[in-house]
């Protein structure tokens, strides 16, 4: 392809502000607009983009982008853009149809990776016409920002020059200070332009749907000769054929593992104690004028009933008002002097024990340097006096809350289930489910329901004086090599600023275990939920972080993704997307989303362990699955983020050498000793968990939970701890786990009493699980529930009796 030079087709423009110089070109024979952007980055994109007004509702053009990648000529390969993924370090690779455009992006930070990549999609959608967008050393986000602006003819490079625009703004409000005001009166306020959009929701809406898609069916179905209907099978065995034939993808381009960095850049971090013996990590990176500031405060001593409430805390703390600030003047406050301040629970595996974790809360913000005493004072009001008494924009904050949390759960539904299957795997798995888990999203739906919500109100103060003092708090700080010594002042005096509870800092233990005398328990929950398909998800505790199989688990997660279950899941089972990752706790998790199927899809899972097993895989393949985790592992880390390894979850950079080294030693015989080891049947302990439609054949199995029944009895007995009793109650449905030891662990931990009870009165009247349980465990449930008395006298019960 080849531009000409000339005055009308060249346009070279500087944007120092961005640090990079953007080229326009133009192509004489196709007439494509070409955009370069030249900048010292490591990572380098290129994406073609393509015009594609819907003229109907059929989603054509989202049909089109992917029928595009299903293989070229050149690429006689199904589906080459899945098997790139594992044949290279990309960095990005995707596709997207936008309301009226198509885009195909990827980027890389190695050449060879770069030029494999490019030839694969400019092939892919070889049509005419096309718009071109290309970052040879650029950035995705500012990709994004202006794709949708060129699309629309409008010129890419202005979008760029964001300095010019400042300066533009600054001098027609100079001119005019009511500039704004009028802006907003002519184009909002006056505006006579506006759309009023009612909708009404429809409870038999999916049998509707099911009922019009079975009639068209049949009607089609019935039009058709004997002739079509066996040529309509045929070619259905056709496609199973297909599907089920090893793809030789010999014809497409490949890196080596050769072609990889041995080693890794290590980032220079330094750490200082303050007066107060605080620690405080400070890490000198080019942030273009702005710092960036985290601090993460202990939980350890937080008591137990107040925990559930943690997130709501987290949510509402920026935004209910601080110090002689109301929550509008705070919001105006954080807005002019920041660019954001979060507040989230944080929970911190560790690296070489699965049965330890820190458990804290993250406070992160960034400002511009001028601005970073206005940003630490906002945290000083924020510690030191939050305001909690405007009830009804708390209310508002908690329905929002609700909302958002419920209307997530399609976009991740595979996590939610992750979450819950893996929820009494470990220790931290229950506070994992507690905070981010369906139990959160219930929680925060029969709190947005509650008429009365002074109590919950009331225990926002609570949460205060456990959390938002400097006993048990880190800090770390990002910014420009010159603002360290400011951003240090600033940062200190902040710490001497915030209330202690204590005299003398004594700081608990970073790392607890929840529970000495923890034992994992296998769990198998079925959320019924009004969608049309099903998220599932399946998880193993297997070893932590610095464990010697922990490097062939992950290299083994990414190729039974690539070679088994990408194949069984979505090419034949229908399913968006499947596969298996391997967490930084040691959870091994199976997962699918969007999928028609649920249990089918479980024993896809186990089908995948045994095809691992069997080791029917080549060294072609591992060496696939090597390239896709080093491009995980090897992803651009933004100057904001370096030094977050370590400060957050306490990995160092000799931590990521090593592991880095044991993932390249990863062979044939390591991955099938980790499948027989931890993956197989039996081996390890074990949850599964499904959101999704109702299902005959998971109601008929008593495994499975929880049931309708479980969740009225709880409602029933009025339990303030219902997260609680309801997990209780599902470890004790379970027909595989043991439910005496359950019942030990229990009383000698901190599930309450009343959860205690609640889950044995659901076990002793549930029919259905009469033949799973002797006539002991049944009369003891009983006289649980009969004794209702303190948690002492339930320990001393449980040694008399049990």
């Amino acid at each position: 392809m080849s531009f000409k030079k000339q005055d009308q087709r060249l346009k070279v423009t500087a944007v120092p502000e961005l640090f990079l110089t953007a080229v326009k070109l133009s192509h004489d024979g196709t007439g494509a607009r070409y955009l370069h952007v030249a900048r010292e980055d490591s990572n380098n994109l290129f994406s073609i983009q393509f015009r594609t007004t819907p003229m109907d509702s059929t989603g054509v053009p989202h049909i089109l982008e992917h029928t595009v990648l299903c293989g070229s000529q050149k690429y006689p390969c199904r589906d080459p853009f899945f098997k790139m993924l594992n044949r290279s370090l990309s960095t990005f690779m995707n596709a997207f149809t936008a309301s009226d455009y198509t885009l195909y992006p990827f980027s890389t930070q190695n050449p060879k990776d770069f030029q494999n990549l490019l030839s694969l999609i400019t092939i892919a959608p070889n049509m005419e016409n096309f718009i071109q967008l290309q970052f040879l050393s650029g950035s995705f986000a500012v990709y994004q920002y202006i794709a949708s602006c060129w699309n629309q003819d409008g010129d890419p490079v202005e979008l760029l020059k964001i300095a010019d625009k400042v300066s533009r703004f600054r001098q027609c409000l100079k001119e005019n200070p009511r500039f704004l005001q009028e802006k907003v009166k002519t184009y909002f306020k006056d505006n006579p332009h506006k759309l009023t959009l009612s909708m009404s929701p429809e409870e038999d809406y999916h049998d509707k749907q099911a009922k019009m898609e079975a009639e068209k069916l049949e009607k089609k179905v019935n039009a058709l000769s004997e002739e079509e209907k066996t040529q309509i099978f045929e070619k259905g065995l056709e496609l199973i054929a297909l599907q089920s034939k090893p793809q030789d993808t010999s014809c497409l381009p490949a890196l080596k593992v050769s072609d990889i960095e041995p080693k890794i850049p290590f980032t220079v971090l330094e750490t200082a104690l303050t007066a107060d013996e605080i620690p405080v990590q400070y890490c000198a990176q080019p942030t273009n004028g702005v710092v960036y500031f985290r601090a993460v405060s202990s939980l350890n001593t937080l008591p137990e009933e107040l925990k559930p409430y943690v997130p709501l805390f987290c949510n509402v703390i920026t935004k209910m008002g601080c110090g002689a600030l109301d929550y509008r003047e705070q919001a105006q406050k954080i807005e002019l002097k920041t660019g954001g301040m979060s507040v989230s629970p944080h929970i911190i595996p560790d690296d070489s024990h699965l049965d330890v974790y820190e458990q804290g809360v993250l406070f992160s913000s960034l400002c511009l340097d001028r601005n970073l005493p206005d940003m630490m004072n906002l945290w000083s009001e924020i510690f030191n006096n939050p305001r909690f008494e405007e009830e009804e924009h708390f209310r508002v904050l908690v329905k929002k809350t609700a909302q958002e949390l419920s209307n997530g759960i399609p976009d991740c539904g595979h996590l939610y289930a992750s979450i819950r299957a893996s929820k009494n795997l470990t220790p931290s798995g229950e506070l994992q489910e507690m905070f981010s888990g369906m139990d959160q999203v219930k929680l925060m739906k029969r709190i947005a329901e509650m008429s009365d919500i002074k109590p919950i109100l009331r225990k926002l103060p609570r949460i205060k004086k456990y959390l938002l003092n400097s006993d048990n708090i880190r800090c770390s700080v990002n910014a420009a090599p010159q603002q360290i010594p400011e951003a240090s002042k600033e940062v200190e005096k902040f710490l001497k600023g915030i209330s202690r509870s204590k005299k003398e800092r004594k700081p608990v233990r970073p790392h607890v275990i929840e529970d000495p005398t923890f034992k994992p328990c296998q769990m198998k929950t079925h959320f019924v939920l009004p969608f049309p398909v099903n998220y599932v998800g399946e998880c193993i505790r297997t070893v932590p972080y610095t464990a010697a199989d922990y490097a062939s688990l992950r290299i083994l997660a990414r190729l039974m993704t690539a070679k088994f279950l990408h194949t069984e899941i979505r090419e034949k089972g229908g399913a968006y997307g499947g596969g298996a990752k391997l967490s930084h706790n040691g959870i091994f998790t199976f997962y699918s989303y969007r999928d028609p199927n649920s249990l089918a899809t479980l024993k896809t899972f186990e089908k995948a362990v045994e095809w691992a097993k069997s080791g029917e895989f080549t060294q072609q393949d591992i060496d696939e699955a090597k390239l896709s985790v080093f491009a995980a592992v090897d992803a651009p880390i933004a100057p904001p983020d370096k030094g977050m390894g370590h400060f957050l979850h306490g990995i160092s950079d000799e931590m990521k050498q090593s592991h880095r080294e044991q993932l390249f030693a990863v062979n044939s015989d390591n991955l099938v000793d980790v499948s027989n080891k931890y993956l197989a049947v039996g081996k390890s302990t074990r949850g599964q968990a499904v959101l999704g439609p109702e299902n005959a054949d998971i109601t008929k199995d008593p495994s499975w939970g929880p049931h309708v029944g479980q969740v009225a009895a709880v409602a029933a007995h009025g339990l303030d701890d219902e997260h609680a009793a309801l997990g209780a109650a599902g470890r004790l449905l379970d027909a595989k786990a043991n439910t005496q030891s359950y019942l030990h662990n229990s009383i000698q931990g901190s599930v309450s009493t009343k959860a205690i009870v609640c889950a044995w009165h659901i076990v002793a009247n549930s029919s259905r699980h009469h033949t799973h349980r002797n006539s002991k465990l049944l009369k003891a449930g009983t006289r649980l529930l009969e004794l209702q008395t303190t948690f002492k006298g339930l320990k001393q019960w449980y040694k008399a009796e049990v």
